[in-house]
């Protein structure tokens, strides 16, 4: 199977940086504690904290997969907030 590589490109909106950052981390301590197949899963932010990339890298579909069954109720939580936190401008995979 072939490595998997994705990247999101994220608004953040005005005042919601830190609970960006706060559901951030959360996912990423999930990530890091769970996921066996997840290469590469990082965050970069713009020199205003306005925007950041998202950066994953995946071994293959499985391990995607297993990534996003792992985030659940992590995913669930992202997508609540995401109307007044975050949107997002780009999404690619590779």
């Amino acid at each position: 199977m072939s490595e998997i590589k994705g990247f999101a490109r994220l608004r953040i909106h005005p005042g919601k940086l830190q609970e960006f950052r706060d559901l951030q981390a959360k996912c990423m301590a999930v990530v890091r504690a769970k996921d066996t197949g997840t290469l590469q899963y990082d965050v970069f932010f713009n020199d205003d904290s306005s925007e950041c990339i998202v950066y994953e890298r995946y071994r293959d579909s499985g391990s995607l997969l297993e990534h996003f069954s792992n985030l659940g109720a992590s995913s669930m939580s992202a997508i609540a907030t995401r109307a007044h936190c975050w949107s997002i401008s780009r999404i690619s995979a590779l």
